[in-house]
């Protein structure tokens, strides 16, 4: 019960003060206010009416809170808050309760400032209500507000989407309120009863309506108090049972009949025979192609330190077997890393390790617990650090250590050690207090790690825990981990080999969801042994294929043909296999009498071993060659991208086509409304046009939320950004938004004037109806001209708006109360001045039925509409104005020099200088790298050049920026809802291309990226590598001479990377573009970088190239042995100095079995060092050895040091100054 109890508390109080911090307070206590301020104006005569409108307004008091409730729990579940939680050990009970007392309380906080406003107007107005009269309605609205809260908890287990939650609750609440309407409660009967029964909004409603204006109330107070008893218990009961057992994207469900499992004896999540036989089928097929399989599966044996047990461990999705027959044994103190493509399982494997999702089929067993029996054990000592940063933006480091320690049941005076710990080992202690949503992208990916640390997790699952981060933050995450791994299992995913290799005991490598490769990682390389890799960097550019073909020429002969030349931009890899070993020496020898270039040298790596691996792999063999020049040829045509206004509206609004088809449920909801209205046209007997005008402006009101809810889904996720980027106009984007709401309102008018004539028809005697097609017509106009108004509106008004959460929960009730209250207001002060129409159409819609209805009207009917037109005008250009204000910057073409000019730029948020004095250009044909740690400043640089920020003084320029820019930026702007295909055509058409190039491009590109089977996929099914191809592709279609990229590659397998190097210096060469890089690979940016810059502290420290950042590095080579015995590192010193140079020496704090030493002498070369090393594994002294130049990651390393201590305090990088460039581990 303690358990439980401490649980409940900080779930309560993790949910009671985000709903303080998340901006969402102050407007929905202004939403009772402004309630109960509308009653208080029917004190004046004018405005009487308005007492009446309290049927609408009343149960609407609390409805600002839950749904703003309703879309934390339904957001929390779609982001993994939830499961994140359950896996760190929450039980769902103390979950539950948690939410439940936390939306209880603020409920009853709202509902009190509204029976304060209410009580006070019926004192002061009708001076007659006694104290205790007060209290019992007081009361009597708090038991009200928990059987709305169990309404809320109960629709919300239904859905996985706040937003679609939010507006099917609008849909139900307005439902409720023409239900109200429809009985006649005059006369008490059992279907009236049945109502008030079922809907707490018809029983508050009914029992405080009839007071109100002092009708006799036919039903009991008690009874009232019982029956919004008995709703709230039943919805809540409802909440739980349905949140287990209806299934969800992600997160285990339980059956139906789960309350009965102990009786019926029944197995949960069964699965049909029908897939187990398409599984075995399956996994006898897949890899079936492979080289030797069974081979490649190195076994460890269990034994009493065994911690991890997966025994055929099936996942199924559609009938596709995404995870296939996975077996596998782990033991303590062991660092496992799984490996793969995008899209191979790695991701689900690790999900149902910790029960995230449910597996199909197979076993896991955790510390001897089975996890379909004991899943809240296993949970007990599992740490989870997901591929995505589950964060909550509002709380800080420490609360969020905090929170995840309570829920490990950690005591307090233990906690608050524990957390001073972490924090030291994560290197997070300057940031103890910083909010989530403040911290860089390393800060976060390290607050998730030590998450997972907290509470001395024994199952430590890392899904990518490096990704993103610069090589000092992994170097940090690399000395966490293990120093971890003691008395531990540590299970990681990641696309860095180079991590894997430095990390792992063990390594699996897993293709199409079926573990290929298993074992130690010399155990895989010796397996895919590849041989020797030289790599060559041709210095003079002017003479650079007339060498690199004569080393080619040349080498050939060396080597007796037995070479593999690999082109790799101005480089060239150079590859001898272990079975010429004999001939690498002398090629080393020949290579150093080549002047102009430098030379590295290494032999087999992890990566090799995985590359040859996928190469000889049935997946590999689909792959198509990277140098495949008709794909490149319809790629990369002969094009000039150009501004079309009317093919970025087409392409713009077949956006929102291709998005509405994708939502159908809105427009299924929207048509239940409108059948509400016919209800309402047949239920009422006196029908009246006031009435019908009041319910279709409800009907406006309650569904505006979705006309603005893809232009600020698209602000928030800058999506609108990458749209602008790419060459869309303001214009043209408020345009295509305006035209899709254009045809969603005549489509709605269609449907309210076909009611209408049906109303006519069935009964035409009614007063109203009797007018001819005119007439309707004459509403048509009306109506449309209104919702157009309306909805121009709604456009400025998402302007201050940041994200979907706060406008669906705000945006309807605020431009309900400005239409409604403004009325009122500029009523009183105007005397119903038609110019008010201009800010309020519900004068114009108002005159204009006035119009329709009154024979004695002194207006023209244009007179009545014109404030509406204007409306429509002036808002319409005012957002324009506003968003184009936001994007605008200054210009001095005429000192512009390179295709991109950054100049003396200088960035501040507050007092804190971000980047300081920042210049560089980029010129035709060069690929520019931009480099520095996370907090220096380079992403901000990058936001300055796409126009995401402005920058505090500076100027930055780009040529034919309109048009010429392709941007992949470190975050997905992409619409889940919609495929590659569609984001392809939709990017095309901003860079005015026709279809028939647009297609072109599309089937070249997913031919060469191997996206042939997902083209047609929704993005939000993709993983994160394959949305980077998308994005990567939005920014190639069109021949954009500008390429903007920021971590391109983060996330991504080493076989796209490949792919994506060779795209870019084929865009290069063939389009002369410029291209900007920033990137935490120092491998990928001396690959493909031309120039590179460096930015510390804001400042930019280097530009320039490789060769000149080179010299400013000796050339000391650093040599590190492995010994089989500690006892010969004297013989070997001796040797050292015998057979190569007196000029060795040691650096000081090295010790255990290795030896490392510097050799300070110009005159010893490669293949000298490359052959006393051999000699000296002939001899046993050495297992493997290294020799080491200093490489770009070191000299970057190097720069990093000087980072101020205020900005990097816990940073202690020891990296030797003098290194030369390459590395070469050679392991014999």
């Amino acid at each position: 019960m303690e358990k439980y109890l401490i649980q409940t508390q900080s779930v309560f109080l993790k949910s009671f003060y985000l709903h303080l911090r998340n901006n969402r307070l102050i407007p929905n206590i202004l939403v009772p206010f402004l309630c109960g301020l509308i009653l208080w104006l029917s004190y004046f005569n004018s405005l009487d009416f308005l007492k009446y409108s309290q049927t609408f307004y009343m149960p609407l008091a609390v409805c600002g809170v839950i749904r703003s409730f309703m879309m934390m729990i339904v957001n929390e579940k779609k982001e993994r808050q939830k499961e994140n939680q359950l896996i760190m050990g929450l039980k769902l009970s103390a979950y539950y309760t948690g939410w439940i007392l936390s939306s209880v309380i603020w409920t009853c906080i709202c509902a009190s400032i509204y029976i304060l406003m209410i009580a006070s107007f019926v004192a002061l107005h009708w001076h007659y209500f006694a104290f205790y009269q007060y209290a019992i309605f007081y009361v009597q609205y708090m038991f009200y507000s928990y059987a709305v809260v169990g309404q809320m908890l109960m629709i919300s287990s239904l859905f996985s989407d706040g937003r679609k939650a939010t507006d099917v609750y609008a849909v139900i609440y307005m439902i409720i309120v023409y239900l109200y309407y429809f009985t006649d409660w005059s006369n008490r009967s059992e279907y009236s009863e049945l109502l008030l029964s079922i809907f707490p909004q018809n029983l508050i409603v009914y029992f405080w309506f009839q007071k109100i204006t002092f009708s006799a109330i036919s039903m009991n107070y008690i009874y009232t108090l019982i029956i919004f008893s008995i709703q709230g218990t039943m919805g809540i009961l409802l909440y739980v049972y349905l949140d287990q057992v209806i299934p969800d994207e992600i997160g285990t469900h339980k059956s139906p009949f789960f309350i009965c499992q102990c009786l019926l004896r029944k197995k949960r999540n069964q699965v049909d025979q029908f897939e187990i036989d398409l599984e075995l089928q399956q996994q006898n097929n897949l890899g079936s192609e492979l080289l030797n399989p069974q081979d490649q599966i190195q076994p460890i044996e269990a034994n009493e330190n065994q911690v991890l047990k997966l025994t055929q461990l099936t996942k199924v999705y559609n009938g596709q077997a995404v995870v296939n027959n996975i077996s596998l044994n782990l033991n303590k103190n062991t660092i496992f890393s799984l490996l793969g493509h995008n899209g191979a399982g790695k991701s689900t494997t690790v999900n149902m390790i910790c029960g995230l999702i449910q597996k199909t089929n197979g076993q896991i067993n955790i510390n001897g617990y089975d996890i379909d029996k004991s899943l809240d054990e296993i949970r007990q000592i599992l740490g989870y650090c997901s591929q995505k940063d589950v964060l909550y933006g509002e709380m800080s480091v420490y609360d969020h250590l905090q929170f995840y320690g309570r829920l490990k049941l950690i005591n307090q005076l233990q906690l608050s050690g524990q957390i001073e710990t972490v924090l030291n080992m994560c290197y997070l202690q300057q940031e103890k207090h910083q909010l989530a949503m403040y911290l860089s992208g390393g800060g976060k990916r390290k607050l998730c790690l030590a998450i997972a640390l907290i509470g001395n997790s024994q199952v430590l699952l890392l899904d990518e825990p490096t990704t993103g981060l610069d090589p000092i933050s992994r170097q940090q995450i690399w000395n966490i981990l293990k120093e971890i791994k003691q008395d531990r299992c540590v299970i990681l995913t990641t696309h860095y080999l180079d991590e894997a290799q430095e990390l792992s005991d063990y390594v699996g490598i897993i293709q199409q969801g079926k573990m290929t490769a298993f074992g130690t990682v010399d155990y895989i390389k010796r397996q895919f042994s590849v041989g020797y890799n030289i790599l060559v960097e041709c210095q003079n550019e002017l003479h650079q294929k007339q060498i690199l073909d004569q080393i080619q020429s040349t080498l050939l002969l060396i080597c007796k043909n037995d070479i593999q030349f690999i082109p790799q931009n101005r480089n060239l890899k150079l590859n001898i296999p272990l079975s010429n070993s004999a001939n690498v020496a002398s090629a080393l020898e020949y290579l150093e009498t080549v002047q102009n270039i430098n030379i590295s040298f290494e032999m087999t790596t992890l990566e090799d071993a995985y590359i040859k691996i996928h190469s000889q792999s049935d997946w590999g063999n689909n792959q198509i060659e990277t140098n495949n020049n008709a794909l490149f040829n319809n790629m990369f045509f002969d094009f000039t991208p150009h501004f079309s206004f009317f093919k970025q509206v087409n392409g713009l609004f077949m956006r929102r086509v291709w998005i509405a088809g994708q939502n159908k449920w809105q427009y299924v909801m929207f048509l239940v409304s409108w059948i509400l209205l016919l209800g309402c046209l047949f239920g009422f007997k006196n029908i009246n046009p006031e009435i019908i005008i009041s319910l279709y402006v409800l009907i406006k009101l309650i569904f505006i939320s979705q006309q603005s809810y893809y232009p600020i889904y698209e602000k928030q996720h800058k999506i609108k950004d990458s749209y602008i980027t790419h060459g869309a106009k303001i214009i043209s984007y408020w345009t295509s938004v305006m035209l899709f709401d254009v045809v969603v309102i005549a489509f709605e008018q269609f449907i309210f004037i076909a009611l209408l004539l049906i109303a006519k028809q069935i009964d035409g005697e009614r007063q109203y109806r009797q007018y001819n097609l005119g007439v309707y017509f004459s509403i048509l106009l009306i109506n449309t001209i209104f919702s157009i108004a309306l909805n121009c509106q709604t456009y400025v008004a998402t302007y201050f708006f940041k994200s979907t959460s706060s406008s669906n929960v705000q945006l309807p009730f605020l431009i309900l109360t400005f239409q409604y209250l403004g009325l009122v207001i500029f009523t009183i002060l105007f005397q119903w001045n038609d110019i008010i129409g201009v800010i309020i159409p519900l004068v114009s819609l108002g005159n204009g039925y006035y119009w329709i209805f009154s024979e004695n009207y002194d207006r023209t009917y244009l007179a009545t509409q014109l404030p509406s037109l204007i409306s429509i005008v002036v808002f319409f250009f005012l957002i324009n104005y506003l968003e184009n204000r936001l994007i605008s910057r200054k210009s001095n073409i005429s000192n512009f020099q390179g295709n991109v000019e950054v100049t003396q730029v200088n960035y501040n948020i507050g007092n804190r200088p971000i980047l300081q004095n920042v210049s560089f250009s980029i010129e035709s044909s060069e690929i520019f790298g931009l480099l520095g740690p996370n907090g220096a400043g380079k992403t901000s640089t990058f936001k300055m050049i796409t126009r995401e920020e402005k920058p505090s003084s500076g100027l930055v320029e780009i040529k034919n920026e309109s048009t010429q820019v392709g941007l992949v930026p470190s975050f997905s702007p992409l619409h889940e809802d919609l495929s590659l295909v569609q984001h392809l055509k939709i990017y095309g058409k901003l860079k005015g291309l026709d279809d028939w190039r647009i297609d072109n491009f599309i089937d070249s590109y997913t031919q060469y990226m191997d996206l042939k089977k997902i083209k047609d996929k929704k993005v939000k099914v993709l993983s994160g590598g394959e949305r980077r191809k998308v994005q990567m592709g939005i920014a190639l279609i069109g021949n954009s001479s500008i390429l903007l990229m920021d971590e391109p590659t983060s996330g991504v397998d080493p076989v796209f990377r490949q792919q994506f190097q060779q795209l870019i210096l084929r865009n290069c060469q063939q389009n002369k573009s410029s291209i900007l890089i920033t990137t935490h690979s120092m491998v990928e940016a001396q690959r493909i970088c031309e120039v590179l810059g460096i930015i510390i502290n804001g400042q930019l420290k280097f530009k320039g190239t490789l060769n000149q950042l080179r010299q400013q590095y000796d050339n000391r080579i650093q040599l590190s042995f492995h010994l089989k015995n500690k006892e010969d590192k004297d013989q070997l010193r001796e040797l050292l100095v015998q057979n190569l140079t007196k000029h060795v020496f040691e650096p000081l704090g090295m010790s255990g079995d290795n030896l490392t030493v510097f050799v300070d002498d110009q005159s010893i070369k490669f293949s000298q060092l490359f052959r006393f090393c051999q000699l000296r594994a002939v001899d046993n002294l050495i297992e493997d050895f290294e020799i080491q130049q200093a490489t770009l990651d070191q000299i970057f390393k190097h720069y990093v040091q000087q980072q101020q201590v205020n900005d990097y305090p816990q940073q202690t990088v020891e990296v030797q100054r003098r290194n030369l460039l390459g590395i070469c581990c050679c392991q014999i």
